[in-house]
């Protein structure tokens, strides 16, 4: 950990590896530092760390009962593949006994459909269900072991055309 105080240090790494990955992080929850008082030196020393990996934050109205935001939205900051976090509502209406609001956003997104998906059909064969008695016998009296083969080519192709037509009769 390069950076802010040994504390951060976890989260720091945290982020470290968070960013290596592909996607579009969003990191939310209680992290109890008051970001809305600037002469808070924890919190502006929590949002510097975030700020330098490149995330923002997106709350910017009270979160809590006795005022404060402590809850937060953090995103990755991106240039190129921003995620745009919107409509972002406290809510003190909650329905428990938390002394914290109801954080909610949204993230829009489209869903690439010119992508069509490809499917492709496969036999399946439960071998595991086949008497391999049965089985032998079929192949033992099969044309494989009554020809004379002329070459190669040729001993391949009967087998694997046995071997499929009897296949198909027990699997």
């Amino acid at each position: 950990s390069s950076g802010i105080n040994a504390e951060y240090g976890d989260f720091e790494d945290y982020l470290d590896n968070l960013i290596t990955k592909t996607g579009s992080p969003v990191i939310c929850g209680d992290f109890n530092f008051h970001v809305e008082d600037p002469g808070n030196v924890a919190a502006k020393k929590f949002i510097d760390l975030c700020q330098s990996k490149g995330f923002a934050q997106h709350v910017s109205m009270a979160t809590h009962i006795s005022g404060g935001t402590l809850d937060l939205v953090l995103s990755l900051d991106s240039v190129s593949d921003p995620l745009p976090i919107q409509n972002i509502v406290c809510d003190p209406n909650t329905g428990t006994a938390s002394d914290h609001f109801l954080v909610s956003f949204s993230i829009p997104f489209t869903r690439n459909c010119s992508r069509t998906r490809t499917y492709e059909e496969k036999e399946i064969r439960e071998l595991s269900k086949i008497n391999i008695d049965s089985f032998r016998e079929d192949l033992f009296f099969s044309e494989i072991n009554q020809e004379d083969y002329k070459s190669v080519d040729q001993a391949v192709q009967l087998y694997s055309d046995v071997v499929g037509k009897i296949l198909d009769k027990h699997a």
